[in-house]
Order: structure tokens, then sequence, then C-alpha cells
């Protein structure tokens, strides 16, 4: 039965874990270590995040279809004013005094709502000559280089003083990750800052289509503007969570608009650590105290070992990137917590707080997370690879990296041939197309089967087809395929050496039960040349311990052995061979007897009293 007997999961488990663990107490620890960090994982998220994400998207979910200025003046004055700002119930009533500031009516505004705007000088770029009589304005894209940070609009009461000013991030109250990566560019958190009124007032609405209307006749928006961003912050009582929203207007040189609405949700403990719960700080705190502990063993390891012998074990490469992963998520985790320190929490109504910047670093702890949970989890099989069903997998892919490494440099040349020739032929035309990254990962998805065959044979009827069926023969139907038969024959690879050992395993019983001796045999799966030192070992140890034990045995020497070791290989090698031979024999009686019933089949006729069972 498949639960029963010494090679069962069951047995391997129970065995390798408890009663034939080399490494019981270092295993044990780790497995607490993954049980602890697999719970700020899951404290990290929840249900209720997604819910008021999924809500704040949806009632600003229109922003995502404007393709100019003048559609983001109108969406402002039209849907994001009655969004933020409400001040009546569905039937027209005016709403109490205590449910006004309610984004969407549900969730808390802390602080006033910040435009914000990124521009671009006006001779960012060179004109040619030629051109020089058409237009003498050129406006590059956004960058470091090109940004205009001078003040601009109309005089204050006649003074010198423009109207719009220029704000640093540090001057908005941000002081650690104040940046924004959009779909063109990554955006620092500076730029030229406009709050609207906020006041929880049945008049704010008004205050607000009034404010619009006068930044929109002040020409606030112009031809120099590359990016805008619409800020603001809110706050749910009930799921304690705060969530920064930003809505995002890119625009580059070459006239594309991006529109991109993000909204961030965080736990105010994730901003406060005195409004966090005690145990998901310790059990952070734990988390960093143990990759403390594994870092130093990691050293004295590499001390005592030295700089070759430590790095020979591939298991070391990979604990050290979890553990500088830990210490970048952890660095995003405390910035988050120091940027928070200096916010007013919550702010005035009239006042702009930048809460993005905090916010920002708790998503960047979040990713790194994510990305550190596969290794966290994988480097289980370091601890238990004693056991013979986990110490598989790793196997598997050693034995076939070599080949997989050569096939990738095939794939890559041949992928990247196609990224040209999809990239020049619908770069112009198909979105999946217009970079080079998106038609590497375009090609990526039509290799899974995942295509628009429509528009490529649209935008190019006669070239399109051809590169379609040229690109799926080779990839999906020969490549892929190659892959797999690589796979497969590493996993060939490692059955064999696990079918040698099992023989190994049943000669030694055999031997037991008639020599009055006790037999050890110290199996590995890592290749022929360390599975022939394992039949060495063998010998060794079973004749050492019949000496030991006064038995009447020959001394041996070193020669003789390594002849009895080699014969022994041999031996093994012909029984694999002749197992694997009686189970494909096994399978072509067994489909011979399954064709044709009765007469009709000659071999049941020529051996009607086979029993089956002799070969399988």
């Amino acid at each position: 039965p498949a639960g029963e007997g010494h090679g069962s999961i069951r047995h391997q488990l129970t065995t390798g874990i408890f009663s034939s663990n080399p490494k019981f107490w270092e295993s044990m620890s780790y497995l607490v270590f993954v049980a602890v960090f697999t719970w700020v994982v899951f404290n990290s998220q929840g249900e209720a995040a997604f819910m008021m994400v999924n809500d704040i998207f949806t009632a600003l979910s229109s922003f995502e279809a404007i393709t100019s200025i003048a559609d983001w003046w109108t969406f402002h004055d039209k849907v994001f004013s009655a969004v933020v700002f409400p001040n009546t119930w569905y039937n027209g009533q005016d709403l109490d005094k205590q449910l006004l500031g309610n984004v969407n009516g549900k969730y808390a505004l802390m602080g006033a709502v910040g435009l914000r705007q990124q521009r671009v000088k006006t001779d960012s770029c060179k004109i040619r000559d030629r051109f020089q009589s058409v237009t003498n304005l050129c406006l590059e894209d956004m960058s470091s280089s090109t940004e205009d940070r001078a003040p601009y609009g109309s005089p204050i009461g006649g003074s010198t003083l423009l109207t719009y000013q220029y704000k640093t991030a540090a001057e908005l109250g941000c002081r650690v990750g104040c940046v924004y990566s959009g779909y063109f560019k990554i955006y620092h958190g500076g730029g030229f800052v406009e709050p609207l009124p906020s006041a929880r007032s049945n008049m704010t609405l008004t205050k607000v289509k009034t404010r619009l209307d006068d930044l929109k006749a002040g020409l606030w928006v112009d031809e120099q503007t590359r990016v805008l961003f619409t800020e603001f912050t809110v706050y749910n009582i009930q799921t304690d969570l705060v969530a920064t929203v930003t809505l995002s207007l890119e625009m580059n040189a070459a006239g594309g608009i991006a529109p991109f609405i993000k909204v961030l949700p965080i736990k105010i403990g994730h901003l406060f650590p005195s409004e966090g719960s005690i145990t998901s700080m310790a059990a952070e705190g734990l988390i960093l105290l143990m990759v403390l502990a594994y870092t130093l063993q990691a050293l004295w390891d590499w001390r005592k070992l030295g700089w070759k012998g430590y790095w020979a074990n591939g298991w070391h490469y990979f604990d050290w990137v979890n553990f500088f992963l830990f210490y970048v998520a952890f660095s995003f985790r405390y910035s988050a917590m120091i940027n928070a320190a200096e916010l007013t929490i919550p702010p005035p109504d009239t006042t702009f707080v930048y809460i993005s910047g905090a916010g920002n670093s708790v998503e960047m702890w979040k990713n790194v997370m994510a990305a550190n949970s596969f290794m966290t989890w994988f480097k289980i099989f370091k601890y238990f690879s004693h056991i013979p069903f986990m110490a598989r997998l790793i196997n598997v892919l050693a034995a076939a990296s070599e080949d997989a490494f050569a096939f990738l440099i095939c794939l890559g040349v041949v992928l990247f041939g196609f990224i040209l020739t999809f990239y020049l032929t619908y770069g112009s035309y198909i979105y999946e197309f217009s970079t080079l990254t998106q038609t590497t990962f375009t090609l990526f998805r039509l290799m899974l089967g995942d295509w628009d065959f429509a528009s490529m044979q649209k935008y190019n009827s006669v070239l399109g087809p051809v590169y379609f069926v040229l690109f799926t023969c080779l990839t999906m139907f020969m490549l892929l395929n190659m892959f797999v038969a690589i796979i497969m024959e590493g996993y060939d690879k490692v059955t064999s050496e696990e079918e040698k050992v099992s023989v190994i395993q049943f000669v030694t019983k055999k031997l037991a039960s008639v020599l009055p001796v006790e037999i050890e045999v110290h199996p590995t799966n890592q290749g022929s040349d360390n599975q022939n030192q394992g039949d060495k070992d063998f010998h060794s140890n079973a004749f050492g311990r019949m000496e030991s034990q006064g038995a009447n045995v020959q001394t041996i020497d070193n020669a003789k052995m390594d002849k009895i070791g080699e014969d022994m290989e041999l031996v093994l090698a012909a029984l694999v061979d002749f197992r694997k031979d009686l189970r494909s024999m096994a399978k072509r009686v067994s489909a011979l007897s399954d064709t044709g019933t009765g007469a009709e089949n000659p071999r049941k006729k020529l051996a009607p009293d086979r029993d089956p069972g002799f070969f399988e």
C-alpha cells in the first residue's frame, strides 16, 4: 500500500524529521522561523484592504479614460469633486456635520487634497536648423536636467512674486520614499502644489469648484506640464486602514497620455508602532533577531571552512541573497515609521500632508517580503535534503542544470531575433509591440498560447501570418518540448541512481540476515563518482564491523577492495538494467494481450496460462 512500508512518504517524513534527522535542532528552529514569517505575511494583508482599494478605484475609475487636459479638468469638476467632497444624500438632503468630509460617504478625508505638477523647460531640447522657422518651442521629456522649477503665473498684488511656486519634497513633509513610479518615468516628490479647500462644511464642494475654475483660468496647466498628481489620504475607522490615493496623468514628448489610479492601503500600526499590536511587533522583532543569528552562523561557517570550502556549497549563495532581502525589507519597514513620525496625524482639514512617502516605504516592504517568501520557503529543502522525496527535486534541477543553461542560450538567440522582427513590424500599430520590453512579454505570452492573431493579420496581412506560424512552430512545438525532455532526462538520471541505492539496501539486508554482524551503507544520489565511493564505504563498513566482532575474515588490501567495489558497481548496474527490461517487457506483453479477444489474439493462443503478475 502507498501509505505503508519503509519507502512510503509517511515513513520518510517521520524518520527524516524525528528519528533520523542529522540536523534536528537546526531544522526545527527553521520551521519555527518559517511559521513566524508566514504569520507576519498573512497579518500584513487582508480582504478589508482589497475591498477598500476596489471601492475607491470603482468610484474614480473614469479617470483612466482621460485622453486630454480638457478631460482632466472635466473629471475634477464633475466626478472627483462629487466623490471626494459629497454634501448631500442621494435624495438631495444635506448631510449632517458628522458625515461631512467622508470620501464616497465611507472614508474620512485626512487633511487637504493636493494638486501637484512637474514641468519642463521651454528650451529643453534642440530644434534642427531647417525647422526653426516653424517653431522655437521644444519641450523634452521629464528628467532632472530638463525640469523647470522657476515660478510662473501672474504677479501677486502687483509684486514680482508670481502665483505658482515650487516646493521640494522636504518642504511638503516627506523625507524617505518620496518617489512615484509612473508609466513613462519615475518622479520625485516635489512640484508645484495647489491645495483644494477641504474643510468639513456643506460649502466645501462649491469652494472646490470655484478653486478649480480659478486654476483653470490662471492656466495652471500648460504646454510645459509633463505630469499631474491629485493626492489625498483617507482613513477607515472600522478597519483601522489608512489609504493614500494618487491620480497621476503623465504626458510625454511624443504626445502619449497615461492616466493611472494608485491606492496604497496601510495598516495604521505599520506607520505608528504605538498603534500596532504587541504580537505583530514581537513577531517582526523575532524574525529580525533570527535573521541576525543565521547571519552570524553563516559568518562562523565561512571562517571555519574557508573561502573555497564555504562557497563550494550552492546553498550558501541562496542563504546570503535571502539574508540581504530581509535586511532590505526591514529597512523599508522602519523608514516608513521614520517618515510618519514627522507627520501630524490626523492633520488639520486645511493642510495638505504628504503621506505617500511612508506609504511607498510600506509598499516596498511588502514587495521585498513577497520576493523573499519563495526563497524562505524553498530553503526548507536545505534543512530536509536527507529525506529522499524532498532531495529529488533539488537533484533533478542539479542534473538538468547544465543542459538547461545551454538550452536557455539557444532560446535567447531565437527569441531575441523574433523580438526584433515583431517590434519592427508592429511597433507603430499594436500596443503589445510598442517597446522592446512589451514585445518580450508579448512573445512569452504567445509561447504559452495567449495571442491576438487578428490584430497581427490586420496590420500586416502578408508577413503577420508567416511570423506567427514560424514562431509557434519553433518555440511551442520544438523548443518547449526540448526543455521538457531535458527535465525528464534529469529525472531519469536521478531515479536510476535511486534504484541503485535501493538495490544496495536490498543486498545489505540480505547479508545482514546471513552474517552475524550489523552492516551499514551510506548511499548518495550525487552521481556515479559519489556512488562508487558509497559502495566502497559499504564494503569497508561491513568488513570492518565483522573484524571488530571477532568474525573470521581475511584482511583485504585496498587494491582488492577497490576491485570488489568496481565489480559490485557492475553488478548493480546490470540489475538495474535488468529491472528496466522486465518493466518494458511487461508493458509490451500487456499491450499485446489487450489487443483482440478470444481466438483473434494469437498471443493468447500461444500462452493462454500466462500469469500477468510475473512481469508486473
